[in-house]
């Protein structure tokens, strides 16, 4: 049980990383050339669809720290032979390109899709989304 407990914490450590990421990005004075709105100032039945929190910086940012997390992880997994005990995942063998890029999109996936649907109900962007479902239901019901 343990062991499976720390391939999970390892294994979604570059979409953790990527997704808390942003929030630290966009302190960094380099990178506000990047700040721009991912939807590009676009509507959807009269709302922005992300809103102007979502943005390129955050974006390329978070896909940086995905990759170099995934990096990371594969020369730990090559120096330390006692990782291997738990992990099942064979780090030698992946792309970490690849990896680092897909739980990136991945956890920037999820926040974008819920951000979208808070903005469609009319949920402020700072109030909690988590369970989504139970914003979406509380506002649903109230409408």
């Amino acid at each position: 049980m343990l062991k499976d407990i720390l391939f999970v914490l390892w294994f979604f450590l570059p979409a953790g990383l990527a997704s808390m990421t942003p929030v630290f990005a966009a302190k960094w004075p380099l990178l506000r050339a990047l700040d721009f709105p991912l939807d590009g100032y676009m509507t959807f039945r009269g709302r922005r669809v992300f809103g102007s929190h979502k943005t390129v910086r955050g974006l390329f940012s978070s896909i940086a720290v995905g990759v170099l997390t995934v990096y990371l992880q594969v020369g730990l997994f090559v120096a330390f032979p006692l990782l291997r005990s738990f992990i099942s995942l064979d780090y030698t063998t992946i792309n970490p390109w690849l990896l680092g890029l897909l739980a990136s999109l991945g956890a920037l996936g999820g926040d974008a899709a819920r951000s979208f649907f808070k903005r469609q109900l009319d949920i402020a962007p700072a109030r909690a989304g988590f369970p989504l479902t139970s914003s979406i239901i509380s506002s649903a019901v109230s409408r």
